[in-house]
């Protein structure tokens, strides 16, 4: 896996500060399984199973600007645009596949699954007194892209 960052922080006046960044990674990896058929002998699978291996490559950028503007001494908003992301579990993309003979079901896995990606907003209004503290409000929007999940 190789990945970089590279961010920095731009100030305007004591008011503003601006905190874009971006983050490049890229991996590679191969993955290793049988194609099994199940069978009713000793061991419970038939002999000589079929290997597979599967190469996966992903790159990916993930953009990012954080944000703070200081409307007076004790109020401030906060925002953030970035993509991110999440990638697949190992049993999600591992290319075993179990073919039992007792029935027509099929056991296996998608070694083909993209991570998914999301692009995230947050907006937050922060408030501090010292007769009230800190009292922060904030929101999110989030659009997530290729989500796996596993259906049971």
């Amino acid at each position: 896996m190789f990945a970089g960052y590279i961010m920095t922080e731009i100030n305007s006046g004591h008011r503003l500060m601006l905190l874009p960044g971006v983050r490049y990674e890229q991996n590679e990896t191969e993955y290793f399984a049988y194609h099994i058929v199940t069978n009713d002998g000793q061991t419970g699978i038939q002999p000589n199973p079929d290997s597979v291996t599967t190469n996966r490559e992903n790159a990916n950028w993930f953009p990012s600007l954080n944000m703070k503007y200081k409307i007076t001494d004790y109020l401030s908003i906060q925002g953030a645009a970035y993509k991110s992301t999440s990638r697949p579990s190992f049993r999600q993309i591992s290319p075993l596949v179990i073919y039992r003979h007792t029935s027509q079901q099929i056991t296996a896995n998608n070694p083909y699954l993209e991570p998914s990606t999301a692009w995230n907003f947050d907006i937050g209004f922060s408030l501090m007194k010292s007769k009230i503290g800190l009292l922060t409000v904030y929101g999110f929007y989030k659009e997530i892209n290729d989500l796996a999940f596993t259906m049971a």
